[in-house]
């Protein structure tokens, strides 16, 4: 039987964000994001929407091929901006409360929370040299 149910998706207007979100699965120590492409990842073992915990979501600052990524805007956001959620057809509105970069090995983001809370993750400040991103972008939205 197809389900007729839609899939979740993030809209961010500001960052020119709307995207589904499919899940990103822990593949050893970390998220396998290399089949995400513009989509964005809800990292497995976060809360879902619903839950009344942290739901935390990944996507690609760039892809592979130079191309800008999902989240390739997230650096503009700003406080008080505004993030729709829609899941099983309603529509959740956020609004950002932190925006913050800190390093790769900082888990702090994606721990549980008492209440509702939406995480966004993406890397920042590539190293040409290094071949990696040294800061990981982080935008933190609670519901409206």
């Amino acid at each position: 039987i197809a389900s007729s149910i839609e899939p979740t998706r993030l809209q961010i207007p500001k960052a020119g964000i709307n995207a589904q979100i499919i899940e990103a699965y822990i593949e050893g120590t970390s998220w396998d994001v290399s089949q995400l492409g513009r989509n964005v990842g809800h990292l497995q073992g976060t809360a879902w929407f619903g839950q009344g915990n942290n739901v935390v979501l990944s996507g690609h600052v760039e892809m592979s091929d130079g191309r800008g990524g999902v989240f390739a805007n997230l650096d503009e956001l700003t406080v008080d901006d505004s993030i729709r959620v829609i899941h099983n057809g309603e529509e959740k509105d956020y609004i950002i409360i932190e925006v913050r970069s800190t390093t790769p090995d900082d888990l702090s983001p994606i721990f549980p929370t008492d209440r509702e809370r939406l995480t966004l993750i993406t890397c920042g400040e590539y190293n040409f040299i290094r071949d990696l991103y040294l800061e990981r972008t982080i935008i933190v939205a609670e519901p409206i």
